[in-house]
């Protein structure tokens, strides 16, 4: 997170770095909605969410990947985050792109809703 309140002078104030229980490689897309902020990760086909309500102490709440049971989330390329539903467009790499909904009514307990793919 950076303190942008002065654009002279911008200062870093916190980072939450993949590895370990995070998964935000080839991060490309965030959506802030109150105190959470939802990140959409490329390489390790991710939706994470992130507790943002203290910016120089942030810290991950939950993520939902392609490898769990019955989620579709081919390299996601952004998010955006209407209520309690997120919206990630993806593709599988071969042309074929898809939307995928998740239910995030509860950060910590993510869960795809459905999704939608171009299979032409």
């Amino acid at each position: 997170t950076f303190d942008i309140s002065n654009p002279a002078s911008i200062i870093e104030r916190d980072t939450l770095v993949s590895g370990g229980s995070v998964d935000l490689d080839e991060a490309n897309s965030v959506f802030v909605v109150g105190t959470t902020a939802y990140v959409t990760a490329f390489d390790d086909e991710t939706l994470t969410t992130v507790n943002v309500a203290d910016p120089a102490n942030i810290t991950r709440i939950s993520d939902i990947d392609d490898s769990d049971p019955g989620v579709t989330l081919d390299n996601p390329r952004a998010v955006f985050v209407v209520g309690t539903v997120a919206y990630v467009p993806g593709n599988d790499g071969s042309g074929d792109g898809n939307l995928t909904t998740f239910d995030v009514s509860n950060p910590a307990s993510i869960m795809q809703s459905g999704t939608i793919n171009d299979s032409g």
